[in-house]
């Protein structure tokens, strides 16, 4: 493993193994791929009357993966292209000219579905058995299971081009209200600033209170002016999504987002309920956390305030950071430092601080290319720091799925911060074992990695409470907004309980949450939850095993695609998910995290 790099300015990623030239190939490729996915919708636009031999939508399949598979690279360069200058024009033509691909390749999935769904028993089985085939057994029963709860091909096709002006209509509408939105607030010398409505996740972790506290009041004057359109947009998308799932005959709104979770309903209840097993911990850590910073209670504004001044050395250079991860990994495997390293190498990332750039980060991968590529913004402090560590696990994960077919690679989304979070420990870890670190810095650590157990086994699980018990009140009718904001208040006093002032808490929270507003996935919030305490049982099993634990985790990291999230950590781990144990173990972690934060404070 290379133990050091030189490289001193932030990097700005290499998108040309993509491409080579942009402004060329961009158009044609595209105009090839559109071309392509109208041959083979027209193609079963002739047949659909006739059904399918097995041998024959084993081959349509084949096609299909390989339209997905480009569908994916062109994606993922669109991504880069639009998020490395929003106000490139041509990425934005990029972007619409992959929404009117995705729109073509969902007809052309639709088309294979409705053959699939005339196969009885035996034919499924000659299916999963075809050669061509080989490794997708777990993608065809679940492709399987979408067929037998569609509607008819003609009703189908209809929702597609419907969703477009309607389904999806209202997330946008929501993204345009929303992102129109500006507010004032003021520090403690009574300084008044004004604020895009973007803004306000940092503002709610500044360390001055009055900017916290006006943050949150006055964000939510902004949203209560637009307050009866957003409610509107949420019981518009929740009445779309009942309708649909009553016609395709799927009786429960959870039922479709443990299936889009890869997971059952008895394991999603299992985790929430023994997640719950530690909220007294977590109050009691957030009551501690009002004392330090000088307040009675804590409003709902003041729950990820920092209470640990990072100090002087807290803050890293480009060169020290990549070394740091670098040295944290390699603690761990020298394989996955050696990736790390040739990421770096290779430019894959991103990180460079200039205007134009699209805020947040993220990692996304092509599978023609088999190349990640690493977004974000490097300003120096320690959170910058673990966003590269947690990003660079994404891409190792895909980087172990190379050679892997395109719809073994498709894990889903409670399994992909499996790896993230893991690099994340590992490097938070590696920093807490250093005898260099100053007893202030350790305790500024161990606040925000408690601050991200608050987050994930709070926060998230009573956003998941709200949408359940709104879900619940929708299927009668509209949900008014004076009820929303009441759902929501009631939510947050049953999970936080006695550790957040009920005078400060959010009514209005279900309305900056876009999570809510997504179309394309519903419930968009447990499994970060399950993603956190997944990836923390995996840490635990990784402390007891050490260095054998290693081809373990690889195998592990290969299966995400292949199987259940009950089937992959039963198979590689043995564990069982619908049963607290597993569950345990990840919670003892933060156990720990809060007993050794204790004996510092």
């Amino acid at each position: 493993m290379r133990n050091s790099v030189t490289s001193t300015a932030a990097s700005r990623w290499d998108l040309s193994p993509f491409l080579n030239d942009p402004h060329i190939e961009e158009r044609s490729c595209l105009g090839q791929l559109q071309r392509d996915m109208e041959h083979f919708i027209k193609h079963f636009a002739e047949t659909k009357a006739a059904a399918l031999t097995v041998s024959q939508l084993a081959e349509e399949i084949l096609v299909l993966e390989k339209l997905s598979s480009q569908l994916t690279h062109w994606t993922s360069y669109a991504l880069c292209r639009h998020s490395e200058d929003v106000h490139d024009e041509n990425a934005q033509w990029l972007n619409s000219q992959i929404g009117e691909m995705a729109s073509l390749y969902r007809q052309a999935e639709i088309a294979c579905l409705a053959h699939l769904r005339k196969f009885n028993d035996a034919s499924f089985a000659e299916l999963k058995n075809d050669p061509r085939l080989s490794g997708l057994a777990y993608w065809l029963e679940r492709w399987r299971y979408v067929s037998q709860h569609s509607m008819e091909p003609a009703l189908e096709d209809l929702n597609a081009e419907l969703s477009v002006s309607g389904f999806s209509a209202w997330e946008r509408l929501y993204e345009n209200v929303a992102g129109r939105l500006e507010f004032d607030y003021s520090d403690s010398q009574g300084r008044v600033r004004h604020a895009s409505m973007n803004s306000k996740v940092s503002l709610l972790e500044d360390r001055d209170p009055a900017v916290r506290k006006t943050t949150l009041e006055n964000s939510n004057l902004a949203w209560q002016k637009v307050g009866d359109v957003i409610a509107a947009c949420l019981n518009n998308i929740a009445g779309y999504r009942l309708k649909l799932l009553q016609r395709r005959g799927i009786e429960h709104h959870l039922d479709n987002a443990v299936f889009e979770s890869g997971l059952s309903r008895r394991t999603l209840q299992v985790m929430l309920d023994t997640a719950a097993e530690v909220r007294p911990m977590l109050r009691s850590y957030l009551q501690t956390k009002s004392k330090i910073c000088g307040l009675p209670r804590l409003g709902f504004q003041d729950i990820l305030a920092p209470v640990v001044s990072e100090g002087p050395g807290e803050t890293y250079s480009w060169e020290q950071a990549q070394n740091l991860v670098l040295a944290a990994f390699n603690s761990f495997s020298s394989e996955f430092a050696d990736f790390a390293s040739l990421a770096l190498e290779r430019r894959w990332i991103d990180a460079e601080v200039r205007s134009g750039k699209s805020p947040g980060g993220f990692c996304t991968c092509s599978p023609e290319i088999e190349e990640s590529r690493i977004f974000m913004t490097y300003r120096g402090n320690y959170g910058d720091v673990a966003t590269l560590a947690h990003e660079l696990g994404h891409a190792w994960h895909e980087w172990l799925l190379k050679g892997e077919r395109q719809f073994s690679r498709l894990y889903p989304m409670t399994l992909a911060e499996t790896a993230s979070t893991f690099a994340e420990r590992v490097l938070g870890d590696y920093m807490l074992n250093s005898a260099q670190l100053t007893r202030s810095q350790r305790a500024a650590m161990l606040t925000r990695r408690l601050d991200d157990a608050v987050t994930y086994l709070l926060n998230i699980p009573m956003r998941f409470i709200f949408e359940d018990r709104f879900y619940e009140e929708r299927r009668a009718g509209e949900v008014s907004l004076r009820r929303l904001k009441e759902l929501m208040v009631n939510t947050q006093i049953d999970v936080f309980g006695e550790a957040i002032d009920p005078q400060q808490l959010d009514p209005w929270f279900w309305a900056s949450k876009g999570h809510f507003y997504i179309t394309d996935i519903s419930f968009y919030n447990f499994p970060y939850t399950f993603g956190y305490l997944f990836s923390l049982g995996v840490y635990a099993r990784a402390q007891r095993e050490g260095q054998r634990f290693l081809e373990t985790y690889k195998q592990l990291l290969r299966r995400t695609g292949t199987d259940s999230c009950e089937g992959v950590a039963w198979q590689v781990l043995g564990a069982d998910l619908e049963t607290p144990g597993f569950w345990r173990e990840s919670l003892d972690l933060v156990a720990q995290d809060w007993r050794e934060l204790q004996s510092l404070i």
